[in-house]
């Protein structure tokens, strides 16, 4: 390996990714994202890498030691190419439009993800990771293709695009009227095709929790009296709290697991998949109260206060899955580890977690997982309960010693947004007002320090244009602090002026779906048009499903009806593909079970509300009124001498009742 030694930093030295930061002393004239680069390509006959990825990303950072530090490739690179690098989490439009080149090329995608494109951004090779050899090889076939045999190229770079724009909108569009409740029905049967009946989650591997196909499936379940769905998903939230995908010594879930058991975790941790958890686990723990749903709330909680919360308010995006260049180094541990970390406790540490075959994963390392078969894991048993806290504090201690995992300190908007939503959610399960606290300041952190100009922008910076995601999410964080808020009134108008902005800034596809990107975005090859879920919902589902709340709230028929004839086209592929539409049934379940709308007011209004949260009902929002308002909702209903609750179904409500 040929490495660089002068350590002279390029064009990135400049941004303010941490992952772009990771690559400026690269030997690689790396540069970030513009136009300018693109005309420097065009200006010197030069074909374009683009390279993206992101900071907590194992491959990215593999492929960054064998190939991007070594001199021997950067000078082809250099020679031969104009090199440019992206975070995907800051340009995720960016990553949407190559990502679907590779797909199309290659059948698969993945991170990181590495583009030849023509100085027009046209796609002409890609593919994720590559060994040194292989990269070498690729970059001077390409340029002597590229040299030699332009009219071939041109061809195939016309030909990919074509297809791209064939697929940019990935749905099979309904032409006629259907029955949403048969629709459901057809999905949730398909669903169960995929569940894996004995360890929970999706019958494969690897498996990655999908916060969004829980909830819709808890609701579903619920409102329908399935009671094998319900089953299946208190197994799945059981099993993962368990295993170890979940830290069961300093909390917060990684990304996902690389076995069918949740035991071996792909140990990086996202800012956004924990605030989905949180709030996924709040919200079954209120309905259906468990020890273990509490006790893993609480564990995201600390863990997102403690590591994750920056000194200004917002919380950081990720954790690194390496230290000391090692996956997982900071998290397991040897026999020995635990002897002097726990000394007298290791054998009840011995009944608790499985020290034993279960739990050995390799190199004489264990895992912490528990066993399921436990059985003060349900029961709440006190000694359990204290011996498990008395060994973790214990095992984090001896941990805290070790070198900790790269923080991404990037700030993302609809990720913390996501926190919003979770942290509102266990507020209404644990009433306890230091989270209260946290939603309210995290949403007013987000709406000072994101909004600029009635533009939502990606990080406080404000050097890039929010994607539909940071607006829809942010909207619904504002729908979700008005639930908790003795002003809702506040929120909720906030809520419907981003609403509109999307209206206003977004462009529309014929079908009627956004695209990704803002008009105001001019860099992108082609716009992206995203209906199905990921491991967040799809930004046009989530848009969509504040479009429906914020109907009945502002009396807005107008906006619930072009969402009915967007769920006409959409919930057809909900039967087919049930795990890429589960956002886009749960306004389905809008549509057939109804929103309902609490309005308490009164002099105690706020002390009531504390009692509705716990006893609240699926697909319904609780506000307390504390003044006068004029919104639809509001309107005529506040009271300072009486207590009152106004309960709206649908667009009919019932005569108050004093509480």
């Amino acid at each position: 390996m040929n490495f660089n030694t002068h350590k002279k930093a390029n064009a990135l030295i400049n941004e303010t990714s941490p992952y772009l930061l990771q690559h400026a002393y690269n030997p690689v004239n790396w540069q970030a994202y513009s136009e300018k680069a693109f005309l420097e390509a065009e200006a010197n006959d030069k074909l374009v890498i683009i390279s993206i990825g992101y900071s907590t990303c194992h491959w990215c950072h593999v492929m960054e030691h064998e190939s991007f530090e070594d001199i021997e490739v950067a000078s082809i690179m250099n020679e031969f190419y104009i090199n440019i690098k992206v975070d995907r989490e800051e340009r995720p439009d960016i990553d949407a439009v190559y990502m679907q080149a590779v797909q199309l090329m290659t059948g698969r995608g993945g991170w990181p993800l590495n583009v030849i494109v023509l100085p027009d951004k046209r796609t002409i090779y890609g593919g994720t990771y590559f060994p040194k050899a292989k990269w070498m090889e690729i970059l001077k076939n390409i340029h002597n293709i590229w040299e030699n045999d332009r009219a071939q190229v041109y061809t195939y770079a016309e030909n990919l695009l074509s297809g791209m724009h064939q697929t940019s909108l990935l749905l099979e569009v309904n032409k006629g009227n259907i029955d949403f409740e048969i629709a459901l029905q057809k999905g949730i049967e398909a669903d169960k095709k995929l569940h894996d009946h004995v360890n929970g989650g999706s019958d494969r591997a690897p498996k990655f929790p999908m916060p969004v196909n829980y909830m819709f499936r808890y609701n579903y379940a619920n409102l329908y009296k399935d009671e094998a769905l319900l089953k299946h998903v208190h197994k799945t939230l059981n099993f993962m709290a368990l295993g170890g995908i979940y830290d069961q010594v300093g909390g917060g879930f990684f990304r996902y697991s690389t076995d069918a058991y949740w035991k071996v975790p792909h140990f990086e941790k996202m800012l956004y998949d924990n605030a989905q958890l949180l709030q996924l686990y709040a919200y079954a723990h209120k309905h259906s109260p468990q020890p273990e749903y509490a006790r893993v709330c609480e564990g995201i909680y600390t863990w997102l206060i403690s590591e994750m919360k920056a000194p200004n308010g917002g919380f950081y995006a990720a954790l690194d899955a390496d230290s000391e260049g090692i996956e997982g180094k900071f998290y397991i541990y040897t026999k020995i580890d635990l002897e002097l970390a726990l000394d007298n406790l290791i054998s009840k540490a011995a009944s608790i977690y499985e020290i034993n075959a279960e739990g050995y994963w390799e190199d004489g390392n264990y895992i912490m997982l528990r066993s399921e078969l436990n059985p003060n894991t349900q029961s709440g048993n006190h000694d359990y309960e204290q011996d498990l806290k008395e060994i973790n504090t214990k095992l984090k201690a001896y941990r805290d010693k070790r070198v900790r995992p790269g923080t991404d300190t990037k700030i993302i908007c609809s990720w913390n947004a996501l926190l919003v939503c979770g942290l509102v959610e266990y507020y209404k399960c644990s009433l306890k007002p230091d989270v209260k606290k946290e939603a309210q300041e995290l949403v007013e952190f987000l709406i000072q320090n994101l909004i600029k100009d009635s533009t939502i922008y990606r990080t406080p910076e404000a050097k890039i244009e929010g994607t539909l995601e940071d607006y829809a999410l942010l909207c619904t964080a504002c729908i979700d602090v008005a639930t908790i808020s003795s002003n809702p009134e506040k929120f909720l108008e906030k809520a419907k002026e981003i609403l509109i902005w999307i209206e206003e800034k977004f462009d529309k596809e014929s079908n009627g779906f956004f695209a990704m990107a803002s008009k105001n975005t001019k860099d992108l090859l082609l716009p992206v048009y995203e209906v199905q879920d990921n491991v967040i919902a799809s930004a046009n589902a989530l848009h969509s499903f504040n479009k429906v709340k914020l109907a009945h709230i502002f009396a807005e028929r107008n906006w619930e009806e072009e969402v009915e004839s967007q769920l006409i086209k959409i919930l057809p592929s909900f039967s087919k593909y049930p795990e890429a539409y589960s956002k886009w049934a749960d306004i389905g379940l809008l549509f057939t079970k109804g929103y309902t709308q609490t309005v308490l007011t009164g002099p105690e209004a706020e002390e009531q509300s504390l009692k509705e949260y716990i006893s609240t009902s699926y697909l319904s929002d609780i506000f307390i009124l504390s003044k006068e308002s004029h919104i639809p909702l509001f309107e005529n209903r506040f009271n300072a001498n009486q207590n009152l609750k106004f309960t709206c179904y649908g667009h009919q409500c019932d005569l108050p009742e004093s509480f």
